[in-house]
Order: C-alpha cells, then structure tokens, then sequence
C-alpha cells in the first residue's frame, strides 16, 4: 500500500525491562536496535509514531543502579535516553513503578515524549501523566490511550500509598465514549496482557477491553512477554515480545476521501535482533555506565561457587543453594515461621572469581519488591503446594504446559521453607503432595503460621489464589534486593551448607524405601 497522507505507521516496544543496549559481545536485541529501526522506517514514510508500552526503566543492574543511586542525575539520564531513542509517547509499565513515585516523576518530567496513565490517579485527585493524547497526521486524528496493569496496587501497598488503579475496561470506555466522534481512530496502549479464556483474572483485561468497549481499534499489549497479531472481533491486537528483540508494526491505512473514516488496520512483529543500533543511544548509555561502573563492580563478599547457576533446571530439581540463601535472608529478616521463594533472576548466574559484587545482586532478584509477613492457613499452605507441584510434566521434571503460557514462568514458581515436603509425580496433578510436615508433625487444615514473601508473590491471584486469602500481619520496609545486598556486605565469605527441605519422587524419579515409610 502507499505510504502517504492516507497512511499512519504506528511502531512499539514493550517490556525492554532495562535493556538500553546489548550487552558487550553478546547479540540480541536492544532499545538501540529498535531506535534506528524506527529511524530507517522513518526516512521512508511520512508518518511514523514510536510508543514504549512500559516496563522501560527495570530488569538489568544498570537500570537498578541508576534509579537507586543515581536520584534527580538518573531521571534525567533517562530521560535524554528516551529523546535520544526517538519515542513519541510511553506508558508506565509495573515495573516502572519499582523505584517509586517521585523517580518515574522525575522521568516523566525529563523525557521529551508524552506519557499516558489513564487509570492512575491519586486520591487528592492528582493525576500521573495524561489519558489521552490525540495526535494530527496530515488530516487524520488518532486517539491514543494508555493504561496499566493494577498489578503495583497489590506490589507495593506501603510504597505507593495514595495512589489507586481504577478498572481498565471501565476508564477506556469512559474514554472512547467520550471522543470516539471526534477521532478518526483510536488506539489503546495497554500495559497488560491477555487472559486465559473463562477465568477472572485481575493482572490481565485485553480480552474484556477488546470485547466490552466498542470502538478500540488497536489495542497495544505487553506485560507478558508474548508475540502475537491477532483480531478480537474488530479490534487489531499485538504484543511485540520483550527485551527489545523484536517491535510492534501497525500500518493505518484511510482508503478514500477526507470526510470518510473507513481504515485498513494491518499488524506484524518484526524481529529486530539483527538490526543495527541507534549510536545516539549508544552514546547516551555509555554515558550512564560511566558513572555507574564503580558501584556495580563494588565487591560485597568472597562466596562458595556453588551459588553458581549452570542450568535453570537446578532450581525446579532440588532446592540451590540460592534459594537457601534468599530462604535465610527473609526468615532473619522477619522472624516468621516460613518463607516462600520464587526465583525471579538470570537463568545462568556466573560469579567471577568466587566474588559476589552489588552488580551480581541484582541478577539474582532484578526487582524492588517488598516483603510481608502474613498469617497462612494450613489449607493453604497445602493448596499452594499442590500448585507448585503441578509444575512437573506427567512422569518427568519438565515444566508442565501450562507453566510454558506465554512463556517460562519460573518467577511463578514458589518454593517454601520451614516445612518439610514431598512431591510425587506418579499421582496425577491436584494431588502429588505426598507429605508435608512442620517440626516433624503432619500440616493439617486448621493449623496457623506466620509466612514472609514478596508482596508479587502473595497476590498472585490467577495461579496461587489462595495466598491472596492470607492476613497480612505488616510489611518489611527494605526491599529484599536491599536486604540481600546488606546480608552479603556482612560477611566476609558466603557459604551456604544446607540439607534440602523438599523432594521429588515418582514419575522417572527413583522412589527410595524411606520415602515410601514416610507416605
């Protein structure tokens, strides 16, 4: 089709999750890549508008280190970042919020494009950025929306206090009622994905937007990571992957006259992982990594080298000896009676040197989330993990299907500590707990104990819904990269020798008598 006054080009990224750039000698995709992708789009087509669709400012220890260390300087570096990239308009991601209000504030503020945040408002009435944003190309009027997954309201219930999400479906709708007559077509960036067909799912709202609001053209998706291009009745959806490897292309093309609206909405996902990068991004995150080479080097304690992760597979098998650690950390920290552990770092965790630097912390736990301590039920507690234990393919400990959709999802995965379990996979899903007991006796319904998780974790309503039933007794004020970086910092080596609390039997794992004593 001709690309000209009747033609829009519509690009986005989602979920970049700190990755400015590559990383030095390795390939993959980048900010960058998608910068100059939109840069070459651009020299060939006269309009072109380039959306972040959130989760830009976490994921790597250069985003981590510059929203903890480097304040008002970090907003601002971040900001010429998003100029230097070429970015029209952006939408808070969850994760954008990790840092606090006052640093993606400062970003906001920094930042030459503009951002939407449709759903967010504080109670005194304040709102976070714009709801809408209508933008003229050549005679044509498009109407962009953006909205947030309500995910940070149940994340971070101390650090965002003031602050209220509202229903995504019912703020678009309020919204497209409103300017649908004025608009020649609408646009809805949202940070959120799809949820699965015929369950109430409070993370994810794209289907019910798509089929409860008439009058959303394309609706712009993210949050899980996913590449799709599909059509919810009239409405185009994408979702463009994550870590820059790829990018949302949207062409809106108006076949006749100027008074007519009639438009042919087309979608691809266009893999950028071979492209070149922008050097004027290149640029400005050499310059970040230049102030924040120190602290990220800044060595914390020797440490046995069987923290090493070689395989992410190690952690599904039998407990590491990093999930001990972080076990230990939560437990010190807030004295309960368990603790539950997703781990949510790299899936291959090398340790130079037998050292562990402040930089190593945060590929451990890339995330700023909080912990709570909270009062669990027996019933519970074994209802939990009979989730965790349906992770495991029948008769392997492969990852089920389900815990493959839309991708791994291994930070979803909880292993406990306090109590002693067995998992066996010759039962069928729903019913592989075989034993589970807490200072040598059986957990049952009624009993009552003090857990201490992320906040993430305990809210997780689509795959853990009975933790969101948990009182919560009160919060731990540091995050626990914080607590992690402090316990390291304290001593001179970290060595973690441990007997493992939980085990798999059954299926293609060998059953040893004791085991078959103990059921």
């Amino acid at each position: 089709m001709p690309h000209n006054d009747d033609t829009i080009t519509l690009l986005y990224t989602s979920d970049m999750h700190g990755h400015w750039t590559r990383a030095d000698g390795q390939s993959g995709g980048s900010l960058a890549c998608a910068a100059q992708y939109a840069a070459n789009i651009r020299n060939s087509h006269k309009h072109v508008w380039m959306i972040d669709n959130g989760d830009l400012l976490q994921g790597t220890p250069l985003a981590s280190h510059v929203a903890q260390n480097e304040g008002e300087c970090g907003a601002e570096m971040v900001g010429n970042l998003l100029r230097a990239s070429g970015v029209d308009m952006a939408v808070p991601g969850n994760h954008d919020f990790d840092y606090g209000i006052p640093y993606l504030k400062g970003v906001i503020a920094s930042s030459s494009c503009v951002w939407l945040a449709a759903n967010i408002r504080h109670r005194s009435g304040k709102r976070l950025a714009e709801s809408c944003h209508i933008a003229e190309f050549g005679a044509r009027r498009i109407a962009f929306i953006g909205v947030t997954t309500r995910v940070p309201a149940w994340q971070y219930p101390d650090r965002l206090e003031g602050w209220e999400w509202h229903d995504e479906v019912l703020t678009v709708q309020a919204i497209v009622d409103h300017i649908r007559s004025n608009v020649d077509a609408i646009v809805v960036c949202y940070h959120g994905g799809v949820e699965r067909e015929g369950a109430l799912d409070q993370e994810n709202a794209a289907l019910r937007m798509a089929r409860e609001v008439e009058g959303i053209d394309v609706l712009l998706t993210g949050h899980q990571h996913d590449r799709f291009v599909r059509r919810e009745g009239k409405t185009l959806m994408l979702q463009p992957g994550s870590h820059g490897t790829s990018i949302g292309e949207v062409t809106l093309t108006f076949l006749t006259g100027e008074d007519s609206k009639e438009m042919v909405s087309e979608g691809r996902i266009a893999d950028i992982t071979g492209q070149e990068e922008s050097g004027e991004v290149v640029a400005e995150v050499l310059k970040i990594r230049d102030r924040a080479e120190a602290g990220l080097g800044k060595v914390l304690c020797l440490c046995d080298s069987r923290l090493q992760l070689h395989d992410w597979h190690d952690l599904t098998c039998s407990e590491h000896p990093i999930v001990e650690w972080m076990h230990r950390v939560q437990l010190k920290e807030s004295r309960a009676q368990l603790s539950a552990v997703a781990y949510a770092g790299e899936k291959q965790l090398k340790l130079s040197s037998g050292q562990l630097t402040r930089g190593d912390i945060q590929r451990i736990f890339p995330y700023m989330d909080s912990l709570s301590v909270f009062q669990i039920k027996g019933a519970e507690l074994l209802s939990a993990l009979e989730v965790s234990a349906s992770w495991y393919d029948d008769k392997s400990q492969e990852p089920h299907a389900d815990w493959l959709k839309p991708q791994l999802l291994l930070y979803q995965f909880i292993m406990f500590e306090g109590v002693r379990y067995t998992i066996d996979l010759s039962r069928p899903i729903g019913s592989r707990l075989r034993a589970c007991h807490y200072q040598g006796q059986a957990v049952r319904h009624a009993d009552s104990f003090t857990i201490v998780m992320t906040d993430y974790l305990a809210g997780q309503a689509s795959r853990y819904p009975m933790l969101r039933r948990m009182k919560r007794l009160y919060g731990i004020k540091e995050p626990l990269a914080r607590l992690l970086e402090n316990n390291a910092g304290s001593q001179r080596m970290l060595r973690i020798d441990y007997t493992s609390n939980w085990e798999i039997i059954g299926g293609n794992v060998d059953v040893d008598s004791r085991n078959e004593e103990e059921a």
